[in-house]
């Protein structure tokens, strides 16, 4: 997150977090289902 701030010239890591924190998580889930990590019941489609 701190090279993200700084990247995008905040000072202070708030907006930054706030902003991107869900990316992160978004990104962090694909790369899971990439993995086949998450269990999917796929019955239920």
């Amino acid at each position: 997150m701190k090279e993200v701030r700084e990247t995008l010239g905040h000072s202070t890591i708030g907006p930054t977090s706030d902003t991107y924190t869900s990316v992160i998580i978004e990104l962090e889930r694909g790369t899971a289902d990439a993995a086949d990590l998450i269990p999917r019941n796929d019955s239920a489609a």
